[in-house]
């Protein structure tokens, strides 16, 4: 197998990953959303402080960057959840990105190895066995 197939093939999963997304239609908040819910409604009246975007979310310490890029994509695409959906995917695509950034970077980017390997990484983000970014969101 050629070394630019290879290099191609790794994004052939986004494609699937697109499709399939594109069939969802989240209209509710899910499970967790519920209470993301509430903390995006005290941004928007002004209520929100450090400690809202800093407090354990499940018992779970989530990153504050990630609250406040969540909540940017939800008051600026009026909550719409799908547009979480589409946010995940770029983050997905950005990491092979990255990935194939630094193998080229590294010398290992002739390798086909390791483009399997890129490939196999792709493969398992765009997973439905990791359904929950994908009909979740974020």
């Amino acid at each position: 197998m050629s070394l630019k197939i290879l290099r191609a093939s790794c994004w052939v999963p986004f494609f699937w990953l697109a499709w399939y997304i594109s069939g969802l239609d989240p209209q509710n908040p899910l499970f967790d959303q519920w209470a993301l819910v509430e903390f995006y409604r005290d941004v928007k009246m002004g209520d929100a402080g450090w400690r809202d975007l800093l407090e354990p979310h499940n018992n779970v310490h989530q990153i504050g960057f990630a609250r406040l890029v969540l909540t940017a994509v939800a008051l600026t695409s009026g909550l719409d959840f799908k547009a979480e959906i589409w946010l995940s995917m770029i983050i997905v695509i950005a990491t092979v990105f990255v990935m194939g950034k630094m193998m080229d970077r590294t010398g290992v980017g002739d390798e086909p190895a390791m483009h399997i390997a890129r490939l196999f990484c792709s493969v398992l983000l765009c997973s439905p066995v990791i359904y929950w970014p994908w009909v979740w969101s974020v």
